[in-house]
């Protein structure tokens, strides 16, 4: 099987997925790895194609497994409470109930409380046996180095180039020229570019139009601060990171 065999869908990462797909062919898997890089570059993508991989059921609809488990911020909270934390450690002690392991992904990892990081670190000193799980964070530097000095670290980088301009234009429906504009803006992350192009799309303006009207000194503060900053936010983590990069394109061009 081919690394694009091995992960459909996916664009570019080649070292990510040579290693992984070396890792998942040995069977010597570790219990946990922490995939890092900025939002919106298939970090989440990756970790579904190996934790169905480890649960040999390649065609499954993760949610529906019964030994899998995602950790993520109770809904309305931007916090992972060491509750989450209690219950995935308890759940790790029982039995697979299909697979013959059990795995979990953590949704932006560097959201737990610092007392859910002690309690997962704790279920790293002592792993489970047939448990294996993989942290998803845009924000490494939010996590324990105590947790970070136990997992197997994978950074995702940028991407470049007309593939994966080709996958934002694609998932954006936009044409290619404002697809790699978009890309250079999100500094190669696909799903922030994507965000860029359907909010310039909805617009009516490209992206380096909108830093231009940042910039423009005619512009009433507080307009310009609920045109730019409310609807990121209310977009969720990724439209904050596809904001950041708006901004710091917007510096860069003082």
């Amino acid at each position: 099987m081919s690394d694009s065999d091995a992960f459909p869908g996916v664009v570019g990462h080649e070292r990510p997925r040579a290693f992984l797909e070396g890792v998942l062919r040995t069977g010597r898997i570790p219990t946990g790895f922490l995939f890092h890089g900025p939002a919106g570059r298939g970090k989440r993508l990756v970790a579904e194609h190996c934790l169905r991989r480890l649960l040999k059921d390649p065609s499954c609809r993760l949610e529906n497994h019964p030994d899998f488990d995602l950790v993520a911020a109770p809904e309305g909270k931007t916090l992972i409470p060491i509750e989450r934390l209690r219950d995935l450690r308890e759940w790790f002690s029982r039995r697979p109930f299909q697979a013959d392991r059990r795995v979990a992904l953590f949704e932006e990892a560097h959201r737990m409380t610092v007392e859910a990081q002690n309690s997962l670190l704790k279920l790293l000193e002592e792993p489970p046996r047939g448990g294996h799980l993989i942290l998803v964070a845009s924000e490494p530097s939010g996590l324990l180095e105590t947790i970070h000095s136990r997992l197997q670290r994978i950074y995702f980088g940028p991407l470049q180039g007309d593939e994966a301009a080709a996958l934002v234009a694609r998932g954006a429906n936009v044409p290619m020229e404002v697809a790699g504009e978009c890309l250079m803006l999100a500094q190669g992350s696909p799903g922030l570019a994507m965000e860029l192009a359907r909010a310039a799309v909805s617009g009516e303006a490209g992206p380096l139009d909108e830093v231009a009207a940042l910039l423009d000194p005619r512009a009433v503060p507080f307009e310009t601060a609920e045109r730019f900053f409310a609807p990121s936010y209310r977009r969720g983590p990724a439209g904050r990171d596809a904001l950041v990069s708006l901004l710091d394109l917007a510096v860069e061009s003082i």
